[in-house]
């Protein structure tokens, strides 16, 4: 199973339209760790995915009018298997709420905390996700001398973790202090 589906795009096209939580797809051999039923998951899928973003990326890819067409970068499994953007580790600031590479909480408890086993999807579908991004982000950078990506939406009303107050934005295509040059 390919996890990170990469589209071609321009060859001198520096962006690439990162899509890391609009699947709705868990493999079952995840779905038997996970606790809740199925119709209580269904719930936690609807409020954790980020509903049409390759729908909305392969849209922007497909009438670019800059004519240079984005790099495309989708996710294939349900951020609930996996978070691509979430540091490994214990240093990943959301594992306080239990959201970091592998999910144990998102207001439901998905896994026991701690999770007993989070080598298999770390291994399976994590490490081999970094890798192809981190292949495509080097190829773009020695290409291009630059690499943007991101692609996010924001339901309706905030997570149980979030800010109430903070911004809500339908769509999110930016940067982050992490990760962005001061340029």
């Amino acid at each position: 199973m390919t996890i990170c589906r990469i589209q071609s795009g321009d060859p001198a096209s520096p962006v690439i339209l990162h899509v890391p939580h609009a699947s709705r797809m868990i493999p079952d051999t995840v779905r038997t760790g996970l606790l809740p039923p199925d119709a209580e998951l269904e719930s936690e899928l609807d409020e954790s995915t980020d509903t049409a973003t390759d729908l909305i990326a392969q849209g922007a890819a497909n009438y670019a009018t800059s004519g240079r067409r984005p790099w495309l970068a989708i996710n294939q499994v349900s951020r609930l298997v996996i978070d691509p953007e979430r540091f490994p580790g214990e240093g990943e600031p959301m594992n306080t709420v239990g959201r970091g590479a592998v999910y144990t909480c998102t207001g439901t408890l998905l896994r026991p905390e701690p999770a007993p086993d989070t080598r298999y999807p770390m291994d399976t579908y994590f490490h081999p996700y970094a890798t192809t991004m981190s292949e495509l982000v080097d190829d773009r950078l020695a290409a291009t001398g630059a690499a943007v990506i991101g692609v996010h939406s924001y339901p309706r009303y905030p997570s149980g973790f979030e800010d109430p107050t903070g911004p809500r934005p339908a769509l999110c295509i930016g940067t982050d202090d992490f990760h962005t040059p001061n340029r």
